[in-house]
């Protein structure tokens, strides 16, 4: 009985001194950069300045916008891949709906897709949204922001500042 309370007496101070830390408070370690966009065959100055995280590795990419309930209109993740290939994007304990633009090394967007949130609890069950040919980057946004920004095929996206904007502005 003397060892059985010494074990409960450890297993206390364990619990007391070890660091409790919740799955959803992990840190997922994502940059934050602007980025513009100019509308597809624009005159100079046709741009939007967004404000992305960039989702870099394998573990952010795999993370995304899942459990994310709400997403500024000039807000979005920009998932960037060393190369070129068609690969699919899932909606997965993603809880808003989301457009993707499918984008090459050049920054030329070559497909939009719309995303609408998967309720399966099982990964496996949810569609995967996959472009028609191989890309670089993707860049998620609300839905509806893509068509409200005027962005579709053949527009670019780079990073960095649009000349003489700021975060949410129009350089028109």
């Amino acid at each position: 009985m003397h060892s059985y309370k010494k074990i409960l007496v450890l297993l206390i101070i364990l619990l007391v001194y070890l660091p409790i830390k919740p799955a959803q408070a992990e840190n997922f370690g994502f940059e934050s950069a602007q980025a513009c966009i100019t509308k597809a065959n624009a005159n100079v100055g046709k741009a939007h300045l967004l404000m992305l995280e960039l989702a870099q590795n394998n573990k952010q990419r795999a993370r995304g916008l899942m459990e994310r309930t709400e997403l500024g209109d000039f807000e979005g993740m920009l998932f960037i891949y060393p190369r070129a290939a068609v690969r699919g994007f899932w909606m997965y304990r993603t809880l808003i709906p989301l457009d993707i633009a499918f984008i090459n090394a050049q920054g030329v967007v070559l497909e939009i897709q719309q995303m609408t949130p998967c309720p399966a609890r099982r990964s496996i069950q949810c569609p995967s949204y996959a472009p028609s040919q191989p890309y670089t980057m993707a860049l998620e946004m609300a839905a509806g922001r893509f068509a409200a920004l005027g962005i579709q095929t053949g527009s670019v996206l780079k990073l960095g500042a649009c000349p003489a904007t700021s975060v949410g502005e129009t350089n028109e």
